[in-house]
């Protein structure tokens, strides 16, 4: 292998590894994001749950609000 082979290598392979880098942080970035995203669709439905509905028995059978 040449000189010039060896340093074509080294950086393509410095390359692979950024990339992967990259993704990396990519997918941890998303992966973040789509928690905070469902924390906040939790979130939402407790807060309309308590506050919209309301029960009350009426002859005998349970009846929402």
């Amino acid at each position: 292998m040449t000189k010039k082979q060896r340093q074509n290598a080294a950086k393509r392979e410095a390359q692979k590894a950024a990339k992967a880098e990259g993704e990396a942080q990519r997918l941890a970035t998303l992966a973040k994001h789509k928690r905070d995203l469902e924390k906040t669709k939790i979130a939402e439905q407790y807060s309309k749950k308590g506050s919209g509905s309301s029960a009350s028995v009426n002859k005998g059978h349970l009846v929402w609000d």
